[in-house]
């Protein structure tokens, strides 16, 4: 256990750049395909060690809640939200609601994302790419929703579009790193802090947290 400077404010230049280890993530990381047809490199990534559960259609958004890389088809599987955007409009509303989670969109055709504006911070890929190029771009997601620098850039973020003060989001930082220094961020209880947050804040953000232990758990 690192002994830490009570007096000192703890940054994110106070972590130690480290890789993510991506490999020992792969059976860990939940991740969600939604295709109403087969998709064709399921059996090559289960090889590859990826942690796949496959669904036919979209019902509602909360079922991406339990995985953490949400990856759709863009066509044929969102006909219950009556969206001519498709997965591209749930793809969206899941990128809104759970920031935390990696979303990676996919058609067959380059030419079917003709929804841009819906899909900013969301990757896209074609159906029939080698499998060796969803091996890479399912490996950097994980690494970019694991990565601890990452994670608090998008809390901060987030809470900042909640009005929360630049005192706050010092301490919270401070708290944050403090915890991931001493014991990997086992003990974090920053939520227990009196710091006016919202419930829904305090669960996204430990949400967030429990990524950042889980990769340096992972190192």
């Amino acid at each position: 256990m690192k002994i830490l400077n009570p007096f000192k404010k703890y940054t994110l230049d106070d972590i130690p750049k480290q890789p993510i280890n991506v490999n020992q993530l792969r059976q860990t990381t939940r991740i969600l395909i939604v295709d109403d047809e087969p998709f064709n490199n399921e059996e090559a990534l289960r090889a590859l060690g990826f942690n796949l559960t496959i669904k036919k259609k979209w019902d509602n958004i909360q079922d991406a809640e339990p995985y953490h890389i949400i990856v759709s088809d863009n066509r044929g599987v969102a006909n219950a939200f009556n969206s001519t955007a498709e997965g591209a409009f749930v793809l969206s509303q899941i990128h809104i609601n759970y920031p935390q989670k990696g979303c990676i969109i996919y058609s067959h055709s380059a030419i079917d994302f003709s929804h841009t504006p819906l899909l900013q911070g969301i990757k896209q890929m074609k159906k029939n790419d080698d499998t060796s190029e969803w091996e890479e771009i399912i490996s950097e997601t994980i690494c970019e929703i694991y990565d601890p620098k990452s994670i608090w850039f998008k809390v901060e973020k987030y809470l900042e579009n909640q009005n929360i003060s630049r005192k706050i989001l010092r301490n919270i930082e401070d708290c944050y790193v403090r915890a991931l220094l001493k014991d990997k961020g086992t003990t974090i209880e920053w939520n227990r802090q009196e710091w006016g947050l919202s419930s829904e804040a305090i669960t996204l953000v430990s949400d967030f947290f429990k990524l950042a232990t889980a990769a340096i758990g992972a190192l």
